[in-house]
């Protein structure tokens, strides 16, 4: 596989190619000592299948989720197959529209597998204090699509077609979407995911690529147990399915 997308709160969640779960955490008892975390909700995004059900029938029938790669054009890669996930909208599963225009696939991918396990553990509204619902969260390096880079480096370009990195300040910045950078940053799913569900509890973010899931979760468990939150969403994303990840 090469991406995934996992969500817990303790609630769970998946997606492309490296396998993307999300997960929801709730605590029981009174004393540190005492306290007992279990997965409560799952939300699962992955290339064999969306939503907990898909995705557990695949498993069981030993479903594959490779196929032909069809995301990008790939002529010049030695492989022509990958683990997607297949027939994501995400309009179907962020009813936040205007946010999505700061989110890169991969952050997409990571907040809808959060929505859809923060809605399987069946939290009604009311019934979890804010201040005890938190985010913890793993991320994978977030790729630009090249094609956002094109207007701007050709602005520093000469009739030669040399790049002229002293006109980048002047020439090149102008051609940028003013608000790229939050479409990449790996601490922006955990920040939509606190937004949306309204978690002002604790929010972190774990950067270490693939183990940053099992990461994630192990840290969400340990904010519970300490006492400093009731509820945790955790969750990780991340996918090599992407031109500039496939070449680097």
């Amino acid at each position: 596989f090469n991406g995934t997308a996992t969500t817990e709160i303790y609630t769970l969640s998946l997606h492309d190619a490296l396998p993307i779960s999300s997960a929801v955490i709730a605590m029981r008892g009174q004393r540190i000592s005492q306290r007992r975390v279990v997965i409560t909700g799952l939300g699962v995004f992955s290339p064999i299948g969306i939503g907990k059900e898909a995705f557990w029938d695949s498993l069981l029938r030993g479903r594959s989720g490779i196929d032909r790669l069809t995301q990008f054009a790939s002529p010049s890669l030695p492989v022509q197959f990958a683990g997607e996930v297949k027939d994501f909208d995400a309009r179907k599963h962020i009813a936040q529209r205007k946010s999505l225009k700061l989110m890169c696939r991969d952050i997409q991918l990571g907040v809808a597998a959060a929505l859809m396990a923060f809605e399987d553990a069946g939290v009604e509204p009311g019934t979890v204090d804010p201040t005890r619902l938190g985010v913890e969260y793993g991320a994978s390096l977030m790729f630009t699509d090249p094609e956002e880079m094109s207007l701007p480096v050709a602005a520093c370009l000469d009739e030669q077609g040399k790049f002229h990195f002293e006109q980048w300040a002047r020439d090149g910045m102008r051609e940028m979407f003013p608000l790229w950078l939050l479409k990449y940053l790996p601490n922006m799913p955990a920040c939509h995911v606190a937004i949306f569900c309204d978690a002002q509890g604790p929010n972190n973010t774990i950067t270490e690529r693939e183990a940053s899931g099992n990461l994630a979760v192990g840290e969400a468990y340990r904010v519970i147990a300490r006492g400093d939150a009731d509820m945790m969403i955790s969750a990780a994303t991340g996918s090599r399915v992407h031109p500039v990840g496939a070449i680097q």
